[in-house]
């Protein structure tokens, strides 16, 4: 039904209509049909076309949240991380007024990525504690509260903070953020054995602490 739909001329001509006029607002009863076909530009990279659709939206629904959240990926993509930080905040407040938790924590996780993508590290670290404390807060969703991306993530980015501070008059600090990324590695495989992701993580955490035969087998394990 889907694929009639996309291939029918009389549909395709009401989209292109839409897509050139940006003032003209989409019938509410087509919001959902055009954040699709939104989302289906995007994959295809043509972003201005689906921004102008995400607009129309939100112009109807202002509440769509996951718009909002394209719409800020779009601003990303620009190389507009002033207003892409603004617009994933917006989201964030509105996804937490909505108790759509998961696009909440989606807006977060990208909010971090955008801030280790720019080399703000000190609020990419920020960021990551308040995706820690959102998710233990959380009593909407178990998945929330044992959110592996948000673990692996957590502790990658410990891993890759330690790639500075080698030296050994940051040692201290340097072994707290190998404790942090292995108690997170460990987290996920509890709930999840087979995750590789997490057994890459201690492959990598064993070559860190000079243990090479170790990481050598974990790693080679990984291979095969």
């Amino acid at each position: 039904e889907l694929v009639a739909i996309m291939n029918s001329q009389e549909k395709d001509d009401m989209f292109s209509e839409h897509s050139r006029n940006s003032s003209e607002e989409i019938p509410a009863r087509q919001v959902v049909v055009q954040y699709n076909y939104a989302r289906v530009l995007d994959e295809l990279c043509e972003y201005k076309k689906a921004r102008r659709i995400y607009r129309q939206i939100l112009m109807v629904c202002p509440s769509f949240i996951e718009a909002h959240l394209c719409s800020a990926l779009f601003l990303w993509r620009t190389g507009k991380f002033k207003e892409c930080i603004a617009k994933l905040e917006e989201a964030i407040r509105k996804a937490g007024e909505a108790q759509l938790v998961d696009v909440q924590l989606n807006a977060m996780l990208y909010l971090h990525r955008l801030y280790t993508q720019i080399g703000d590290r000190e609020q990419a670290s920020k960021t990551l504690k308040r995706i820690d404390e959102f998710r233990k807060q959380t009593t909407l969703s178990i998945d929330i509260q044992n959110d592996e991306y948000s673990e692996l993530t957590s502790a990658n980015f410990m891993l890759s903070m330690n790639a500075r501070t080698r030296h050994h008059s940051h040692a201290k600090q340097y072994y707290e953020r190998v404790h942090h990324a292995l108690r997170r590695f460990q987290q996920v495989l509890v709930t999840n054995p087979n995750n590789v992701f997490a057994v890459h993580g201690f492959g990598v955490i064993a070559a860190e602490a000079a243990e090479l035969s170790v990481a050598k087998s974990i790693l080679s394990k990984l291979r095969d």
